[in-house]
């Protein structure tokens, strides 16, 4: 009832606003699926989560201009009616294959398996060092986070000019500990969330982080704080259903959430004026409509890359991961950081490339980029058909993420490490999550985290002299901070199914339990 409705109200505003076309095809399309992850919104928060981005990057331009008439003059493009329908075409596309991916392998699901966790949870004394362990790293190495976003806050220069080849190579050993301390606390913190702790016991390494992330803000960074928190608030839905008796989301904290979104709105759009880059005219009101406005600039990036995607260099631009992390090193490949010509030709990077055609050589080379879209890079792959089987991985990776409980830690830990760079595709790389999980960095926390969660989950000398003989000796619940509420197994239906366990075969990381498909605001 609730889909007729909308959609017989959505018909009759795009008559009367004259947008019975591709993009009224569009709109219709993303409001369905936004009403089908509202549906079940803790089943499927990630993909409420990645529609919504979707529709702040891609779609804010067009639904101001088109059912409010509003347009900002440095930001309303002139693009052609045959582009404009391309890049409707394109959403049209994309969301038909991402939607339709994620509904299928849910029908799928539903009809064969309604566990929501998986089988064989016996124990969890492996989950609890893990969960310890990544707690350790996170307290040793925010310090140096925190202190990195301090030293750039005081003596960095422009919003800009942290994204040169220049400013990023420079530095020395000092600056190369900050950053390595940083990114093993980002890992750190992914890894302690994927274990599942209480609410309460979360707390303080979920203020600590979003105070480093929110650090970002005073370099002109809205990117960092933004994505947190649409994560963070994704991640509390799911909660809801995986530990229903601690909600991390109740309705006093929504009450909360809807009062921080305009003051959100407000932070941002004083923040775009420290980017020096401001796109937000006017005072008051004027100048939030005008900052809400320009957050649909990816829209025009898309247009873009189909304007010029001839003049383009000729690369394989989903294969920017191969110039990225460890993989490159490996093969003995360049690896390219910050805006440099080498990098916009021979980089496999859409952002790079079409920021050094559009925008010129010098303006590149100072810092300023035009992003990427997901759509584009498939685009510039295979054309539509190009957007269309990439749409279906992003189906199949949604679906994926917003069951990253149901197996094991390891899958957990894998979805939580990419879901952010999934979120952030409408605005960013398509293959930015392959990216991040074969950084240096991520695999080396991560071997240094499970190091020590095996050391704190070795049996001890005394305790085996002290048991009965072929008792094996485990990490005792007292000796950590133990979850209120681990990996349930199935829907709750009693109290003495509310603690579930980890595996039996917890010592091997990707057991059989564990043997599933992995997957700049």
């Amino acid at each position: 009832m609730v889909y007729l409705v909308s959609n017989l109200l959505l018909l009759i505003l795009l008559f009367f606003t004259n947008n019975l076309n591709l993009w009224g095809v569009a709109f219709g399309l993303w409001l369905n699926g936004i009403l089908y992850a509202f549906h079940k919104v803790e089943a499927r928060s990630f993909l409420f989560g990645f529609l919504v981005s979707f529709f702040i990057f891609l779609m804010t331009m067009d639904t101001m201009d088109r059912f409010f008439g509003y347009q900002n003059q440095l930001l309303s493009a002139t693009l052609s009616e045959d582009t404009m329908r391309k890049v409707h075409t394109l959403y049209i596309v994309g969301l038909i294959g991402i939607l339709g991916t994620y509904i299928i392998l849910s029908t799928f699901r539903t009809k064969s398996d309604k566990r929501t966790m998986g089988k064989g949870f016996v124990d969890n004394t492996w989950l609890l060092a893990v969960q310890k362990s990544a707690k350790t790293f996170f307290y040793a190495t925010i310090p140096l986070s925190l202190l990195k976003m301090f030293l750039t806050i005081t003596t960095g220069g422009s919003y800009t000019s942290i994204y040169t080849a220049e400013a990023i190579s420079s530095g020395g050993l000092f600056k190369l500990i900050l950053h390595y301390g940083s990114l093993i606390a980002m890992v750190a913190f992914t890894v302690y969330l994927a274990t599942l702790p209480s609410f309460a016991e979360a707390r303080l390494i979920l203020a600590l982080w979003v105070l480093n992330s929110g650090l970002y803000l005073l370099t002109g960074r809205r990117r960092e704080v933004a994505l947190l928190l649409l994560f963070f608030f994704c991640y509390a839905l799911a909660r809801n259903r995986i530990t229903p008796e601690e909600p991390w989301i109740t309705k006093r904290s929504l009450f909360w959430v809807g009062l921080a979104v305009p003051v959100l709105v407000v932070v941002f759009t004083a923040t775009e004026l420290m980017r020096g880059l401001s796109n937000a005219t006017g005072r008051g009101l004027e100048a939030i409509a005008s900052f809400i406005y320009g957050q649909g600039v990816s829209m025009r990036t898309l247009a873009n890359v189909i304007s010029y995607h001839e003049l383009l260099p000729n690369q394989h631009y989903l294969l920017e991961f191969t110039h990225q992390g460890l993989l490159p090193r490996l093969l003995g490949l360049e690896v390219f950081q910050g805006n440099s010509v080498q990098r916009a030709m021979e980089g496999n990077s859409l952002s790079h490339s079409l920021s050094y055609l559009v925008l010129g050589p010098d303006t590149y080379l100072s810092g300023i980029g035009t992003g990427s879209v997901f759509l584009a890079e498939g685009f510039m792959e295979g054309g539509v058909l190009g957007v269309f089987f990439l749409s279906i991985l992003y189906g199949m990776l949604l679906h994926w993420v917003d069951s990253f409980a149901d197996r094991g830690l390891f899958k957990a830990i894998l979805c939580l490490l990419i879901v952010q760079s999934l979120l952030w595709a409408p605005r960013g790389s398509a293959t930015g999550f392959i990216s991040d999980l074969i950084d240096p960095a991520t695999l080396g926390s991560l071997v240094l985290i499970f190091f020590l969660a095996m050391v704190l989950n070795r049996p001890s000398k005394n305790k085996n002299a002290s048991q009965i003989p072929g008792e094996e000796a485990t990490l005792q619940q007292s000796e950590l901070s133990q979850p209120r509420a681990l990996w349930p197994q199935q829907p709750l239906r009693s109290s003495h199914q509310r603690r579930a366990h980890y595996p039996a075969d917890h010592h091997l990381i990707g057991s059989q339990a564990d043997a599933t498909p992995r997957s700049g605001l």
